[in-house]
């Protein structure tokens, strides 16, 4: 009987936990999905510790690009993510040559300045190797749903010394075997979970080393972290950098967008990087007839933004339902708009923010509130709602199938 079967197994195990801990392991499925990424270097699987951030912070800067899947198989945007390699690689290569490369990296070797500055030449250097990292990663993760790829390019690269190996180059006949000092790092991961609500973002001055438009050198991710030191104390999502005269310009890992009069404004691609979302936004609005403005909205217009949103290879299209607007770049923006009177003039929910403080005075620790910005809310749902379904559902037509 059932009572029966159940005293003989309680009775072989000390407890009703070993009962359930038997039970789980029966019914726990096969395989892991890490978050914690895994690394390739030229087609070799490299053995980490670090997070993608550290491993970025800590590899010789260089030109880099962050991609995403689409059902496993297919990559978003491929030939954007080799036309941008090419285009941050020439830009790294002039900067050393005039002597403005704040990195001081040494000039590569003719052939990997050939190659690397070639889109083509990249496509069919990085293709066979991300296709084989791919199947490793889902292989190693077969509960993984979509991944998300990095790759980095760097050159006379001391710490890729302890991994030089070329076998998988030989065995490809790749072109990279013409460049002996060229590196082709991947890193996947499990994409993230984009968030389910709205996001807080923050307004940052743009610092004068934020140039994204000449392409994405991963120098980048030492220079900003000083800028998302500041996200988590206010519960932010993602950082807006503007410029003093009040001009919208980009998000540190994503490309920020207006929408006025049923139109989207967005900085252009003389002033940000063309990310890959940001160009299947563009396709998007273009396809239903949406005024796609290229032009970065200001902070001086503020009280007719009906909404603003960001978009990135992992969040997609991300509504902005606060903006928050720190104190000190309230006060920097005060000769092009004063805070307290453009609020005045907005119809939408706005609240100053402060904190406690606590201050010696007269010998004596004392406390007082002090303002440390204002927050403005925006409405959800219309145009912006809108545009992040139909950017969901035409993922498919824009991704290319890596064999």
């Amino acid at each position: 009987s059932t009572a029966e079967t159940i005293a003989t197994f309680t009775h072989k195990h000390t407890s009703l936990l070993s009962i359930l801990q038997l039970l789980s392991s029966l019914i726990e499925p096969k395989g892991i999905v890490t978050m914690e990424g895994m690394l390739w270097l030229n087609g070799q699987q490299i053995s980490t510790d670090l997070s993608k951030k550290e491993w970025l912070a800590t590899s010789t800067p260089g030109p880099y690009t962050t991609m995403r899947t689409f059902q496993k198989q297919k990559v978003l945007r491929w030939e954007h993510h080799t036309d941008r390699l090419a285009m941050a690689f020439n830009t790294v290569v002039e900067h050393i040559q005039n002597g403005t490369d704040v990195c001081t990296r040494r000039l590569p070797s003719a052939d990997t300045v050939t190659i690397g500055t070639q889109a083509s030449e990249l496509n069919a250097l990085c293709l066979p190797f991300l296709s084989t990292s791919l199947k490793t990663f889902y292989s190693a993760n077969p509960l993984a749903e979509e991944t998300r790829i990095t790759i980095l390019l760097n050159w006379n690269c001391k710490q890729a010394e302890s991994y030089r190996t070329r076998s998988s180059a030989k065995a490809q006949g790749c072109s990279l075997l013409q460049a002996p000092d060229l590196n082709v790092w991947i890193w996947i991961e499990c994409l993230p979970p984009v968030p389910s609500d709205a996001a807080r973002a923050g307004l940052a001055l743009k610092p004068q080393e934020a140039k994204m438009f000449e392409g994405k050198d991963s120098k980048w991710v030492l220079q900003r972290k000083a800028l998302e030191a500041g996200k988590p104390a206010y519960g932010l999502n993602e950082i807006v950098l503007v410029r003093e005269d009040g001009a919208l310009i980009e998000g540190l890992e994503t490309n920020a967008f207006v929408v006025t009069d049923d139109r989207v404004i967005t900085a252009d691609t003389s002033l940000v990087l063309a990310g890959t979302i940001r160009s299947v936004v563009q396709a998007v609005c273009e396809g239903e007839a949406i005024d796609f403005i290229e032009e970065p909205p200001n902070i001086t217009q503020l009280p007719k933004w009906q909404g603003m949103f960001v978009c990135s290879t992992s969040r997609l299209v991300l509504p902005i339902s606060t903006l928050f607007i720190p104190k000190g770049v309230g006060e920097a923006l005060e000769s092009v708009i004063n805070i307290d009177t453009m609020f005045q003039t907005c119809d939408r929910a706005v609240s100053t923010c402060t904190q406690v403080v606590k201050k010696f005075q007269e010998g004596a620790e004392v406390e007082r509130e002090e303002v440390v910005g204002w927050e403005i809310a925006f409405p959800l749902g219309g145009l912006i709602d809108n545009i992040k379904q139909l950017v969901s559902t035409s993922l498919e037509e824009h991704s290319t199938l890596i064999p």
